[in-house]
């Protein structure tokens, strides 16, 4: 007997590598089938708290959660991981790791609104527009997205570490780096800026992006920092005692810059489009988009400000502000006809 996709007996069930005709998806224990563009069935999970619900034809699988490496159907489409600790990418049919979102909030769905709350991440986190600033998760440096991954551009060893906080009303997310202590070799913005060392033996100097010690201070007094002047003064014994510049940074931004990727997310249907791969997987219709315009200031004059493509720029302008992220809109769950789809953009 020959098998049918359109009435299924238990003898004759659609198979990963079988063939099939565009437009045909199916759930699965395991989630769902679909067609894909070289007319076998490809397999792939339904993590979105919907699953997979059979339509007829079609199956509706929500994929506003995804795991990394399982197949998705549209370029760009985004959704959250299914721990909620990163933002995925749909890319050459495959679910890739956009950006991590190892904030408090990690990566929500809110209705038609997914966010990834990147406030907090580690060097070399991928991350979706440059400009993007964090904290480190252990608040000892300031990070700014740069070439899509984040890189460390100032030491916050001093005692109030690197900080953040939110301020709806105003629209702005406000970052605070102490960076009146730092280590020979670490990163920083403002060219001459001052640091004492983690030992308070020694003064160090910004100098082509990098902290390099100045003057050792071997005096009682050793290094110390007047938060009331942002003045560093380095007891050199006998030979005196040198005052630099210096002290913490802070960083007003935009929540999508500096704090947030928002965008649609998720879930999807699956259709039999004639000439198109009706996706069990479904078109994960989610984009995310990223908003704000960083901005930074300090004694150590990390400035930094964005367009809407959040692109990055320092001054030694000492405050700075700039709009912060809102979510954007998403559809976390599909219907059993057509598909969604929405590409990465800024607000």
């Amino acid at each position: 007997m020959a098998c049918s996709f359109l009435v299924l007996s238990t003898s004759c069930k659609p198979k990963v590598g079988g063939k099939c005709t565009i437009g045909q998806s199916y759930c699965t224990k395991d989630g769902a089938l679909f067609c894909g563009e070289d007319g076998k069935l490809v397999a792939t999970s339904c993590q979105g708290p919907l699953g997979c619900v059979q339509h007829g034809k079609s199956a509706a699988c929500d994929q506003s959660l995804a795991v990394v490496g399982e197949p998705c159907e549209d370029q760009d489409n985004v959704a959250c991981a299914v721990d909620k600790r990163s933002e995925l990418d749909c890319k050459a049919k495959q679910w890739t790791l956009g950006a991590t979102c190892k904030g408090a909030k990690g990566c929500e769905l809110k209705g038609d609104d997914l966010f990834c709350d990147h406030t907090l991440a580690d060097k070399d986190d991928p991350c979706h527009r440059d400009g993007q600033i964090a904290c480190a998760n252990d608040k000892s440096f300031i990070l700014r997205c740069e070439g899509n991954v984040f890189k460390a551009i100032d030491s916050c060893r001093g005692p109030k570490s690197c900080t953040f906080e939110e301020h709806p009303a105003q629209q702005r997310i406000e970052f605070n780096c102490d960076d009146s202590v730092a280590e020979a070799g670490d990163p920083c913005e403002a060219e001459n800026n001052h640091a004492c060392s983690g030992d308070h033996k020694a003064i160090h100097i910004c100098h082509s992006k990098q902290f390099v010690q100045l003057k050792a201070c071997n005096g009682p007094k050793g290094c110390t920092f007047d938060p009331s002047t942002d003045k560093l003064s380095c007891d050199q014994g006998s030979g005196g005692v040198f005052v630099g510049a210096g002290g913490g940074a802070k960083i007003s931004s935009a929540g999508g810059a500096a704090g947030g990727t928002k965008g649609k997310a998720g879930a999807v249907s699956a259709s039999a489009k004639a000439g198109a791969s009706a996706a069990a997987s479904g078109k994960p219709a989610v984009s995310a988009a990223a908003s704000g315009k960083p901005a930074t200031s300090s004694s150590a004059a990390v400035a930094a400000s964005s367009s809407a493509a959040i692109a990055g720029s320092s001054s030694a302008k000492p405050t700075a502000s700039a709009a912060p992220a809102t979510s954007g809109s998403a559809k976390p769950a599909g219907s059993a006809k057509g598909t969604s789809k929405s590409k990465l953009k800024t607000n």
